[in-house]
């Protein structure tokens, strides 16, 4: 008879850490890949059900998450930049993240025109 309680090797524990990134996409710029492949094993959180692709993806996958017992943690939404134009409307963010790049600073600046 062979007991089902798990034995840790050495009696050392394992932590598992889980972090789901969701990102946006600019209209007809999305990856050409599906969410699920293959079909999912029992107790898998089940992400196939949620309308991808849809402004209801975010609060679908942070209510699942939060019955998983997960925690949702949401970072400050960014523009994409395809332009100067776009460059120009987030530099006032993208500046300070290039101070230690001032070859990169400098030619940013001079293609701003400044």
């Amino acid at each position: 008879m062979t007991s089902n309680t798990y034995r840790w090797p050495d009696g050392k524990r394992i932590a598992v850490g889980v972090t789901v990134m969701l990102e946006t996409w600019s209209d007809g710029k999305a990856p050409p890949y599906g969410v699920q492949a293959s079909p999912i094993k029992a107790g898998t959180v089940d992400l196939g059900g949620i309308a991808w692709g849809t402004p209801g993806v975010l609060a679908a996958t942070a209510e699942r998450a939060g019955a998983f017992g997960l925690t949702v943690h949401l970072l400050e939404l960014l523009r994409d930049i395809d332009t100067i134009e776009d460059l120009r409307a987030e530099w006032h963010r993208l500046r300070p993240l290039l101070e230690k790049r001032k070859d990169l600073l400098v030619a940013l600046e001079s293609a701003l025109g400044g």
